[in-house]
């Protein structure tokens, strides 16, 4: 199996992988973009010599995964293969050596709101470690480094992570949408 980002471009793994649309979720939009900014698009035009199968989301990726069809999900979201994991298909999950993406979910309280303090209660809940405890089970990780990972991944602090640089994110999301499909549709 692949060990890290490069690894995907060695003609051994062709026609084995699957990856999503960097158009239809904003996960792979931020892995797609933080990746051109750091590799360069030339990454993206050596990766679709391995004829990529580009789906347009997670849970399509995964059937193709639990299939065997395409057994390599490249900068797929771990919370899908954990779940998969979890209910009995053979599926690991790899993170590159040289680091990975963690794409936080955020909490809000929305200006305005009838109950600002109900809404302030909730958010502070869902950070406290009674409720992060709730995440792992479900295959996804938790917000805290003090809460064990999901069943069979290794831990936060084990895995490399490289920053995302949000600002950049939402400055070249068009450019990053158009590039892409422009190489993958060829």
């Amino acid at each position: 199996m692949p060990k890290s980002w490069d690894d995907l471009l060695n003609p051994k793994y062709k026609g084995k992988l699957v990856m999503t649309n960097p158009s239809f979720t904003s996960l792979q939009l931020g892995v797609v973009a933080m990746m051109s900014k750091t590799r360069g698009w030339d990454y993206f035009e050596r990766l679709n010599k391995n004829d990529v199968l580009v789906v347009q989301g997670n849970e399509q990726a995964l059937n193709l995964v639990k299939t065997g069809e395409r057994p390599i999900a490249a900068g797929a979201d771990s919370q899908y293969a954990n779940e998969a994991r979890m209910a009995g298909h053979k599926i690991q999950s790899f993170f590159p050596a040289e680091g990975t993406f963690a794409i936080p979910a955020t909490t809000s309280v929305v200006k305005g709101t009838k109950n600002p303090n109900a809404a302030k209660l909730l958010a502070e809940y869902t950070l406290s470690l009674e409720a992060e405890r709730l995440w792992p089970e479900n295959g996804i990780y938790a917000a805290r480094v003090d809460v064990e990972p999901p069943e069979g991944s290794p831990k936060m602090g084990d895995i490399k992570i490289i920053p995302m640089d949000f600002a950049y994110i939402q400055s070249v999301t068009p450019m990053v949408k158009r590039r892409f499909s422009e190489i993958f549709s060829t």
